[in-house]
């Protein structure tokens, strides 16, 4: 069932734009660190273009934390970063190390080990990213382990374990998602390729021990290649979305799908190309704190760059806001975003897009459900440098400013300083040139 998008607001800021040097075009979702910033990897920009791991208060901006360089640790950064539970953050490689992969560990400061290496054997390709497990193992899968693809679990130590190997058309085929464990220990997982209707991907489970039982085979019209990791319902129930299939009239759009711990599997949404709700599901879904699911459209909505929407455990789905095709050259918001969102705990949702911006190296956003706080301005500095004044003042990021001025205080005609301003971030600033010798300033929030 699809809602228009009238049925829902949302209050969408971007944060900051990727230029090169603090990455770009990110495929893979945000994990908020211990301290309240968020992080994500950047599968290009940095150093020589290989990559980067990115930091970014939660009003930006992002700046660069660490820059591949290749060699043992190589570039191609493609999965999201996990964080432990011993407060380090995770991070996989598809190439480096021993040749086949790797995982690394980085703290907050940005000091990167590489924490287990793949040789072929033991996994190869590790694109889905890690999960830990209840019995704090770090478990994943690999693409291309003997051509089919893996299962892998890693102690806390680095000791990397295969405990299953994919065979092909029964049991699927090129696992790229990463996998979630239920409330009954299990770990759930998809393939993008396989099965035993034609090749479109596969559910399964596998115990924390190794016992690999294949759930459900895709057929396209109930959904094609599933991409992202499968999330955890309210309900107990898995949720995941696919890139293509479905039954719209473009039959190549995505679908959205719910399966039960059992195996009972209901195709709830197919996404309906370039109208909304968008096509094209690269991301998975996130789990509000209201009890609905939250996710993106890498194509199509109103802008054909790609939607956020809504949906509940019924598969009722509410189309949030459109990305336009063209943000690169008319608009800063970006466009064909392909990562999961997620809910920071401030309450608002943050996610990437992998083009458009200030550069069209992508974006970083957020959006709340609720309209921001307008506090009052504070001027934070005032700085003096070549007959030129700048001021700076405390903001909210899209807000609106005037910067007014008045040469006597027993006067209220306050002038405007210059057009008014729309901060980007927390921090608003304009400039003038001194020409008076006594002047006194203030900074209004324009309703």
């Amino acid at each position: 069932m699809l809602l228009p998008a009238s049925a829902q607001t949302i209050y969408l800021t971007t944060i900051g734009s990727f230029d090169g040097t603090n990455g770009a075009q990110t495929r893979a979702g945000l994990v908020e660190g211990t301290n309240g910033n968020f992080y994500g990897v950047g599968y290009t920009g940095g150093a020589n273009n290989l990559g980067t791991v990115f930091e970014l208060a939660p009003g930006g901006p992002v700046t660069n934390l660490y820059k591949f360089t290749g060699g043992v640790f190589s570039a191609d950064p493609r999965s999201p970063l996990l964080l432990g539970r011993d407060g380090y953050f995770y991070g996989e490689m598809v190439g480096g190390g021993a040749g086949y992969g790797y995982v690394f560990r980085l703290s907050h400061a940005g000091q990167l080990t590489n924490f287990a290496s793949f040789d072929g054997f033991n996994g190869q390709t590790p694109l889905g990213g890690l999960m830990q497990g209840q019995d704090g193992n770090f478990y994943g899968t690999c693409q291309q382990t003997g051509g089919n693809g893996s299962i892998f679990k890693i102690t806390p130590g680095g000791v990397i374990s295969n405990l299953f190997g994919f065979t092909g058309t029964t049991n699927g085929s090129m696992p790229v998602a990463g996998l979630v464990q239920a409330t009954n220990g299990v770990l759930y997982g998809t393939t993008q390729q396989g099965g035993t209707n034609g090749n479109n991907g596969t559910i399964f489970k596998i115990t924390t021990n190794g016992v690999f039982t294949s759930l459900f085979s895709f057929n396209k019209t109930n959904g094609a290649i599933p991409y992202a990791t499968m999330v955890l319902g309210p309900d107990g129930n898995l949720y995941g979305t696919t890139e293509s299939g479905g039954t719209n009239a473009f039959n190549n759009s995505g679908t959205i799908f719910r399966i039960t711990p059992a195996g009972q599997f209901t195709s709830l949404v197919s996404f309906g190309g370039v109208s909304p709700p968008g096509s094209t599901v690269y991301g998975g879904l996130v789990l509000g704190t209201n009890g609905l699911f939250y996710g993106m459209t890498q194509g199509g909505g109103d802008g054909y760059g790609g939607t956020i929407f809504q949906m509940d455990t019924n598969g009722t789905l509410t189309s949030l806001y459109s990305f336009n095709e063209n943000d690169a050259f008319i608009y800063a918001d970006g466009n064909y975003p392909e990562d999961t969102l997620v809910q920071g705990t401030d309450g608002n949702f943050y996610g990437t897009t992998t083009s458009g911006g200030d550069y069209d190296k992508g974006t970083v956003f957020s959006f709340s459900l609720t309209p921001p706080v307008l506090s009052v301005p504070v001027f934070q500095s005032v700085s003096q440098l070549g007959g030129m004044l700048t001021f700076t003042w405390s903001a909210v990021s899209n807000a609106n400013y005037q910067v007014q001025y008045n040469t006597d205080l027993s006067s209220t005609n306050w002038l405007n300083l210059g057009s008014s301003v729309t901060a980007s971030n927390t921090i608003g600033s304009a400039s003038e040139s001194m020409t008076n010798s006594q002047c006194f300033y203030r900074i209004k929030l324009l309703q």
